[in-house]
């Protein structure tokens, strides 16, 4: 069966066009910061599976050469068909490498305009992670350099740019957030057909408390699907560059109204705190730096190396220089000098944000192997700080999948 044609202008859209000004902004920032910092790997594709071809995978290829061509691709990632349970997508991505998993399950249950999104994702976030500042790496431990956060940060943003490219790809929006979905929570059954259904099942589910849905942004932050990405996607659909192309008879919002919606949905990803000098972002980093040393020693993993990496990346030169002073200090000291950040921590800084936040301070601190006293350290800083509970289960669950896959 022959795809649906792309309604698009006549010269080419171009990916640089439709990413999010922030997020290029951001990759512009950080481009001189993570340059030395990019990390090569020489191992060949990880990924179990088929290897992309015109012979095997016909409807693959005759999609990504035309998305490529549509939107101005530079590079040519390495697509893979993968076995096994593991569904949905997967990225590794150097200066050298670029691979693409999408698992065969997923493919074979996705209709035209669904796989043409999800190719058209797929496609464009390589591209984001290949040429920005950014490197993907499967199975592979955080870096837990002041870079490795920054670029974490950026590669979520890149994500939201990558949705508009495959949205004006299939040309469809609910069809985009059906394909959304299935790759990033298995959708299937009633909620293939029915995605009030699903909404209203998540909301109700028992681990969500109940104020949550009426709080708004805080249930953005509790999925593993993250519904800021259908939110802001809603926003571009219905913006004036998307609407041209979707056959949407008015635009709801101008592009300056659509863009401004995004980045406050998107804030919560900031990542600037590590570098800027207004209040609140040293109160966050002071906040991190008590936290993940509250960590270190409540876990029994306290080292003089890994003070030093928090130091380092958040900054505090004079905490690197008095790394002894941390380590013949007394557990209840600094728990004590941890919980007088809490306060302000909570005072100026949203929920939502404190939710990404505890991810950020789990990047600098928490690996293998999870013992008991990390999981529950973790879990005590997620409700010191008022952050809902599946978030620090969430943390942990990637955790033991990256442990998982490095053994792969």
């Amino acid at each position: 069966m022959a795809f649906p044609e792309i309604n698009t202008p006549s010269s080419s859209m171009s990916l640089d066009k439709v990413r999010l000004p922030e997020e290029k902004k951001l990759a512009e920032e950080l481009a001189p910061e993570t340059a030395l910092s990019r990390r090569e790997t020489a191992r060949p594709g990880v990924s179990a599976g088929v290897e992309s071809s015109w012979k095997l995978t016909p409807r693959i290829e005759d999609l990504r050469t035309r998305f490529s061509k549509v939107f101005a691709l530079t590079t040519k990632p390495r697509i893979v068909i993968a076995s096994g349970p593991t569904r949905g997508l997967s990225f590794e991505s150097s200066a050298k490498n670029a691979e693409v998993s999408i698992s065969g399950e997923l493919l074979n249950s996705l209709g035209d305009r669904e796989l043409m999104f999800v190719v058209g994702f797929a496609l464009a976030f390589s591209e984001l992670l290949a040429t920005g500042p950014s490197a993907y790496f499967h199975g592979c431990a955080p870096d837990r350099s002041r870079a490795g956060l920054s670029s974490d940060g950026w590669s979520k943003l890149a994500v939201l740019s990558a949705d508009r490219a495959g949205l004006l790809f299939c040309q469809d929006y609910s069809l985009a957030v059906k394909a959304m979905l299935q790759a990033s929570t298995g959708l299937s059954g009633k909620y293939k057909d029915d995605l009030g259904a699903y909404f209203t099942d998540l909301r109700d589910a028992p681990q969500l408390p109940a104020e949550f849905p009426e709080t708004g942004e805080d249930w953005d932050t509790l999925h593993p699907f993250h519904p800021v990405r259908l939110r802001a996607l809603k926003f571009f659909a219905e913006g004036e560059v998307a609407s041209s192309l979707l056959d949407v008879s008015r635009a709801r919002f101008t592009n300056a109204q659509s863009e401004a919606h995004t980045q406050r949905l998107s804030s919560i990803f900031d990542v600037r705190y590590l570098v800027r000098l207004d209040e609140q972002s040293k109160t966050i980093r002071n906040f991190q730096l008590w936290a993940a040393v509250y960590f270190l020693s409540a876990s029994g993993t306290m080292s003089r190396e890994g003070i030093v990496t928090v130091a380092r990346a958040l900054g505090a030169a004079s905490v690197e220089k008095g790394v002894d002073v941390f380590l013949k200090s007394e557990p209840e000291q600094i728990k004590d000098r941890y919980f007088k950040t809490i306060p302000s921590y909570i005072d100026q800084v949203q929920r939502p944000r404190r939710s990404q936040l505890l991810r950020d301070l789990a990047a600098l601190v928490l690996d293998s192997p999870l013992t008991s006293a990390k999981v529950e350290t973790l879990e005590s800083i997620a409700s010191d700080t008022e952050v809902p509970s599946s978030v620090a289960l969430q943390i942990q669950a990637a955790a033991h999948q990256r442990a998982w896959l490095s053994l792969q």
